[in-house]
């Protein structure tokens, strides 16, 4: 439900952090069952005006629901963290048996930094960011530069490979598995795994093509369409445990040598005023979200802006961390 004090707090928030009313950004808030939203006033370029209702490019904010995707099937018997890559995809090179799913999701596996990948997709004639794109250039890989486990590097090859897995284990696609399970239970109609080929959904705010690769139609690292309002009902349903995966998204993990690392599945874990929390940001050219979540006290954030200067967002971020975890007087 809407909260007068919330939105006041919101909308000082949104001034502490110095945002111009012509920003293009949508921000919304929760904490337990009272919500706020802060829609920019007077964006600059109408094209660009954007709401917590308007349906937008969520890029790698799709990670988390991939966690959690990855999270049901593992529940269901259908996956395991500790399979290797070779078990889903025997056409990869013989490295695969040494990279398990579990390091996919903690972006240890090692697997091809982004710009090699790109290149080898480029090379092949690739004029667009497909999944299959994706995992046909992974193959073109004879070896690995370090063992798996080594260091972490965020990979989006490692969750364009996870979302693959959950369909080869479901036998349906991303997007029907996560809108049987996921979407529809949660009340998130207008959120969808979209993979081409025309440009985007309907009604959507249009994003520009990559320059190296095209449209953004991989699915796992990105791929996600989404409403503010709707995100934050994802959000609010991972403090709750809605979907009873909290146990296992909200693992971390160490590697080879003991090192801990904060990041679970799909989302990084974090702390601020004593309370933890999960957060994780997204991009993609003339689009930028951030969503951030603190289970114990059931508060979460989230927000898009159509704007190509992210300062503002984290900006804002900073502010709303300090509002999500205060103590209430």
């Amino acid at each position: 439900m809407a909260d007068t004090n919330l939105t006041e707090a919101l909308a000082g928030c949104a001034a502490a952090a110095g945002l111009a009313p012509d920003v293009p950004l949508t921000a919304l808030i929760q904490r337990g069952e009272h919500c706020a939203h802060y829609d920019a006033p007077v964006p600059a370029d109408a094209s660009r005006r954007i709401s917590s209702d308007t349906l937008v490019y969520a890029a790698s904010l799709a990670k988390q629901v991939v966690g959690g995707c990855f999270a049901l099937t593992t529940l269901a018997g259908l996956t395991s963290p500790d399979d290797t890559l070779r078990r889903w995809f025997p056409e990869l090179p013989s490295w695969s048996d040494r990279v398990t799913l579990r390091q996919l999701l903690s972006h240890t596996g090692a697997l091809p930094e982004e710009p090699a990948l790109l290149e080898q997709m480029r090379a092949s004639g690739q004029t667009a960011r497909t999944s299959a794109g994706m995992l046909a250039a992974l193959e073109r890989f004879a070896e690995l530069t370090e063992p798996p486990g080594t260091s972490y590097s965020y990979s989006n090859i490692g969750y364009v490979c996870l979302a693959r897995v959950v369909e080869l284990a479901s036998r349906e696609s991303l997007n029907d598995f996560a809108s049987e399970r996921i979407f529809e239970p949660l009340g998130m109609h207008d959120t969808r795994f979209w993979p081409g080929p025309d440009r985007f959904p309907d009604g959507a705010l249009p994003v520009e093509p990559e320059p190296v690769v095209g449209l953004p139609f991989s699915l796992g690292d990105g791929g996600l369409w989404t409403t503010a309002r709707n995100y934050l009902q994802w959000l609010d349903a991972m403090n709750t445990d809605a979907l009873g995966v909290a146990a296992l998204v909200e693992q971390t993990t160490t590697l080879n040598d003991g090192s801990a690392l904060d990041y679970g599945w799909g989302a990084r874990r974090i702390e601020h005023n004593g309370q933890v929390g999960w957060s994780h940001g997204g991009s993609w050219p003339g689009i930028f979200a951030k969503g951030m979540r603190f289970p114990a006290l059931r508060a979460c954030f989230v927000a898009f802006t159509a704007d190509t200067d992210i300062d503002p967002i984290l900006r804002l971020t900073d502010e709303v961390q300090d509002l999500l975890t205060q103590t209430p007087s």
